[in-house]
């Protein structure tokens, strides 16, 4: 990620978390849609989940600038949600329903530019976790 790109995901983070709610449920119904498999993995009441989503979220973003610490938090998860049933492909589907969920969130502040440093901080979460992940099968 650039530094420009840094700086958006940071200073926006303050509208996601206001906007939470919203976009947890949009991000939700995306990913059940396009990943109906993925249901059983999450509690029927996803009101806890919703909020780690967030937490676990603003704790990346503002590990950006510690790239190390970032990298090896993100493999422990993905890890994690490997065993929890996540595959390589949940990945991309996450992904778009994340930015989807974003510009709605975001609405009137979301943009081009914005979007592009959301995707690039995507890319670097999901290449971590499935990192982790690989890691993690080939160590079976």
């Amino acid at each position: 990620m650039t530094p420009e790109q840094i700086h958006l995901t940071q200073s926006s983070f303050i509208g996601i978390m206001e906007n939470s709610e919203k976009i947890t449920e949009i991000l939700h119904a995306e990913l059940f849609h396009k990943a109906p498999e993925l249901r059983s993995i999450f509690p029927i009441d996803t009101e806890y989940q919703k909020m780690r989503l967030i937490i676990t979220l603003g704790a990346a973003v503002n590990m950006l600038h510690a790239p190390r610490r970032l990298e090896q938090t993100l493999r422990n998860l993905g890890v994690r949600y490997f065993h929890y049933g996540v595959k390589f492909n949940h990945y991309e589907i996450f992904g778009t329903a994340l930015l989807k969920a974003f510009s709605v969130g975001l609405a009137d502040d979301w943009n081009n530019e914005l979007k592009g440093a959301w995707a690039a901080f995507y890319v670097k979460v999901s290449y971590e976790m499935q990192t982790g992940m690989q890691a993690d099968q080939c160590a079976a």
